[in-house]
């Protein structure tokens, strides 16, 4: 999700119409990526969604394959950290095979697989089971 231009939450069902008070907040919202083949993502998206949801509470998940031929995960965490400015990136990767793209990044002593690049915090998990250790936002 861009960070650029306006957004909004729904609050309540009317009518809104040219000239009508908007209240804008001194709040921000988290923004998450889940990254998976598509394969996990059909065994494992609801759960690896509610996880996140329930410990972080972004106002937005977003989901990048790790199929596509043309995208690696170094270019997908590009994306996600220097173009989006995501918030929360999970990787998840129960192959195994893809945990030596963050070499190159800063790991955090707190906590096991926690990494840490600009303003994104990026967590790789191997199982669910690993991922309900995933940090509240309030931690």
């Amino acid at each position: 999700m861009p960070r650029e231009g306006i957004f909004g939450v729904i609050l309540n069902s009317g009518k809104i119409k040219t000239g009508d008070k908007i209240d804008i907040l001194n709040k921000t919202s988290r923004s998450a990526a889940i990254i998976a083949t598509n394969d996990d993502e059909a065994l494992f998206g609801q759960q690896l969604r509610e996880v996140l949801d329930s410990k972080l509470n972004p106002v937005f998940i977003r989901f990048d394959s790790l199929n596509d031929k043309n995208r690696t995960l170094a270019a997908i965490l590009k994306d996600l950290i220097s173009t989006q400015h995501t918030d929360d990136i999970i990787i998840f990767d129960p192959s195994e095979t893809h945990g030596l793209t963050l070499a190159g990044y800063e790991k955090l002593d707190r906590q096991e697989n926690v990494y840490k690049k600009d303003n994104s915090t990026i967590y790789y998990y191997k199982t669910i089971k690993e991922i309900t250790s995933l940090p509240s936002e309030h931690q």
